[in-house]
């Protein structure tokens, strides 16, 4: 059983619709070619993407050479073909330098490992999409019923 309150949210009369945390504040907004909504909550991120470009070879062209990519698995989503993907991500840190009122202060920024499942597939109109779950590996197994819920709640108009 999910852990946390979920609601249906259509994405902009495109045709999909995702259940997204109650009480969490949605980002959505067209970005060039590409519409997209994210919900950045404290224990996981997810994300979708509508356009005509919108696929698994898109979504994986934000990782890392050190991302281990898992195989894509045929499945069904609103009675058409569309696949599924993992990618575990290994903790990375970066550095950065900021303006500070005494000068400049370097920082380093790291992120957690994480594992990132997409959904890809197509509404009903034809146009592309990629559903997205975000989430510390080590939180992985305490979150699986939210992911096994946000996965089961992608559906078409």
């Amino acid at each position: 059983m999910s852990t946390l309150h979920w609601r249906p949210q259509p994405i902009a009369k495109l045709g999909l619709t995702i259940d997204v945390v109650d009480g969490t504040a949605v980002d959505e907004r067209d970005a060039g070619a590409v519409h997209a909504l994210q919900q950045f909550h404290p224990r996981f991120q997810l994300g979708v993407w509508l356009g005509k470009d919108a696929s698994l070879a898109w979504w994986r062209n934000r990782f890392l050479p050190a991302a281990k990519v898992g195989p894509e698995t045929p499945l069904q989503i609103c009675g058409r073909p569309a696949h599924r993907q993992e990618v575990s991500a290994p903790t990375d840190s970066a550095i950065g330098s900021f303006p500070t009122a005494s000068g400049i202060e370097e920082r380093t920024i790291t992120t957690p490992a994480r594992v990132h499942v997409a959904i890809a597939g197509t509404t009903a109109s034809g146009l592309g999409f990629v559903v997205s779950w975000v989430v510390d590996a080590d939180q992985r197994d305490a979150m699986r019923a939210d992911e096994d819920h946000f996965i089961a709640s992608i559906t078409c108009s």
